[in-house]
């Protein structure tokens, strides 16, 4: 599984929903629910095998959603026993997220402690 750059909460709203879409999904007979059926069928997959798998690669695609979802349930007081939780993981969330890894391809500059610049290097 390819690292995801999330809070916990975060992750876990976004796996919840990617549950939630999986059951939407395989309700009806669309393309998607013949592919996973087949492969069912077949014996390469079972349903707990297909949920797992559709919740891997779905979810990190629903981690702005998610994020959006737990912004909104801090403005809702019904739920004021759970802000301090979310508030402190929207919080986290958001320094992990500005402490990713440069993408690659982008020029990254060592800047001496004299303020000159030491090195310049592109990621690959």
């Amino acid at each position: 599984m390819r690292q995801i750059t999330a809070h916990k909460l975060v992750l876990e709203t976004a796996q919840k929903m990617a549950h939630e879409l999986y059951d939407e999904v395989m309700s009806g007979s669309n393309e998607m629910y013949r592919g996973w059926k087949e492969r069912c069928d077949a014996g390469e997959l079972t349903r707990e095998e297909g949920e797992k798998l559709f919740v891997q690669l779905i979810a990190p695609k629903l981690l702005e959603p998610a994020r959006a979802i737990l912004a909104h349930m801090l403005s809702d007081n019904s739920l004021s026993h759970l802000h301090s939780e979310i508030y402190e993981a929207m919080l986290l969330d958001n320094a992990i997220r500005a402490a990713r890894v440069t993408p690659a391809g982008r020029a990254r500059l060592d800047i001496a402690e004299d303020g000159s610049v030491t090195t310049m290097r592109t990621r690959h």
